[in-house]
């Protein structure tokens, strides 16, 4: 009985052991399977690159190329009435030179807001943002820099009501890492820009009215001055043409009466 209960114990001993070591198995597999899958989680396309800031910095800087920026936009604006905002950006040659872009600027003719040199990637998207502004695209979405013409962003912007309004321009890059598209932000954007709403357009017009009016008036007085100074100058020839002088009588001259005394 008790060599019985001895081998029980060992039997026991033994599967219990045996179950250990299988549950450390599966616990050491599972260990291994969910390192794995955090590494492939690093490794990921979707995921961020495992790059320090500096070489990030570093990817960047290299991949972008120095491009001019010009933002033309007017300070002032007519309420209820849309006004053309342009964002254009042209990648300088080797000889330093936007000539595509100096023509649109000149030809365009609105103020420029900021004219400056940005480093760039190549894939750049810009766009606008206002509380105060009715804003419609005409030209957006993603675009591609290249040197020998500008890539043109536009927008028509309406002030519903008068007073000071804020627009934020935003600029976006895009560029490949590890085979990953991240977007990041260009220097110096956001880039924000106060403009004034007003009813300048129609005081303006009252005012042109008015002044057209008076010299309407003023050119009336003046030609019916002339017509009247030409009738006068007229009367007074006439009536110096059709008078008679009248004789000047010497009296040392003069004709004696004859006097005939009549005698009774």
């Amino acid at each position: 009985m008790l060599r019985k209960l001895k081998i029980v114990l060992i039997y026991s001993a033994a599967i219990t052991v045996l179950s250990i070591l299988i549950f450390l198995a599966v616990l050491g597999h599972q260990i291994s399977v969910w390192f794995a899958a955090q590494n492939n989680n690093l490794a990921d396309p979707q995921q961020m690159p495992d790059l320090g800031e500096n070489d990030f910095a570093k990817t960047i800087n290299d991949a972008s190329i120095r491009s001019r920026v010009v933002i033309q936009v007017d300070r002032e604006v007519i309420v209820k009435t849309p006004t053309l905002i342009t964002f254009a950006i042209q990648p300088r040659s080797r000889d330093g030179s936007t000539r595509k872009l100096d023509t649109f600027v000149e030809d365009l003719g609105k103020p420029a807001v900021m004219d400056e040199d940005v480093q760039l990637l190549r894939q750049v998207r810009a766009s606008i943002s206002s509380a105060d502004l009715e804003i419609k695209e005409q030209q957006a979405g993603w675009k591609t820099l290249y040197s020998d013409r500008p890539a043109i962003w536009t927008w028509s912007a309406t002030a519903p009501t008068e007073g000071p309004k804020t627009i934020i321009f935003v600029l976006e890059q895009q560029i490949a890492i590890n085979g990953q598209n991240m977007i990041v932000p260009a220097e110096q954007f956001p880039f924000v820009v106060q403009v004034k709403a007003g009813m300048i357009g129609k005081v303006t017009s009252i005012f042109s009215s008015f002044q057209s009016a008076i010299l309407a008036v003023v050119s009336v007085l003046g030609a019916l001055g002339t017509v009247s100074a030409a009738i006068w100058k007229l009367f007074h020839l006439f009536r110096s043409r059709t008078a008679v002088p009248s004789a000047s009588v010497d009296p040392l001259e003069a004709p004696r009466a004859d006097v005939t005394r009549r005698t009774e």
